[in-house]
């Protein structure tokens, strides 16, 4: 699905047709109504964007969340198909990943209860609360991209960042692999393996050359807030900044 998106915005700038691109943004940090509260260092949010070119239409939503499962995905796409039209299939839907995005009902001694409910009280309930919430949240931000659609121009570039991630695999005096050894361990050889240093950027504007929308894609765990808060992480930080 990526790879067909990344074709759809070469296509776009490449033709002479019209090209058409809508965003939007919706709230989805819970709250007792949704799934349990705890305290909030910046609010979670689900954020679309609608592509059309030539009649067809895509679009992408990302949620600031751990994770995001199949039965909400596809809830979300036969909602959204619903109201725009917008094929299921031209639909995708991901999650940042971020470790301070979960829901009390997400984060119990099974780690994703709402990926597996085998287990039954108020952790389950949340999840199944907020799981509702969610696709129809979704559904939502994706409804308003589709109402936002407008014409633009769109761009791309890859740049390189490698001072900040690193392979969490590492190869021991002793011959072993392990996982997080411990920082600065003094039994560590090398890492096991790469780093992906690019930094994909897709940028989006008005015909008149006024920002609408960047989209950046960087292989870094979204692990770096850290405690017991709702928080999207670095992701929100990078999007403050790109706002400004």
């Amino acid at each position: 699905m990526r790879a067909a998106i990344l074709a759809f915005f070469l296509a776009a700038s490449c033709s002479a047709a019209e090209f058409r691109f809508g965003r939007a943004e919706v709230k989805i940090t819970p709250t007792t109504e949704t799934g349990g509260v705890k305290p909030v260092l910046d609010e979670l949010h689900a954020k679309a964007a609608v592509f059309e070119k030539d009649g067809t239409m895509a679009a992408m939503a990302v949620v600031d969340l751990p994770v995001v499962n199949r039965p909400v995905v596809e809830e979300a796409r036969r909602l959204i198909e619903k109201e725009t039209g917008i094929p299921a299939g031209n639909t995708m839907i991901s999650a940042t990943h971020s470790h301070t995005g979960l829901t009390p009902g997400w984060a119990g001694t099974s780690s994703w209860p709402s990926l597996t409910p085998a287990r039954a009280g108020k952790q389950v309930e949340e999840a199944a609360r907020y799981t509702a919430f969610l696709s129809k949240a979704i559904a939502q931000a994706v409804g308003a991209a589709y109402r936002d659609r407008q014409p633009a121009l769109i761009s791309a570039a890859v740049g390189q960042e490698d001072s900040l991630a690193f392979n969490r695999r590492f190869l021991m005096k002793d011959g072993t692999a392990q996982f997080n050894p411990g920082l600065m361990n003094p039994d560590i050889v090398r890492p096991l393996g790469p780093t992906d240093a690019s930094v994909s950027v897709v940028y989006v504007e008005t015909t008149d050359r006024k920002p609408l929308a960047t989209f950046v894609n960087h292989a870094l765990h979204l692990d770096t807030v850290g405690g017991d808060v709702y928080s999207a992480d670095y992701a929100y930080t990078l999007a403050k900044l790109l706002g400004r």
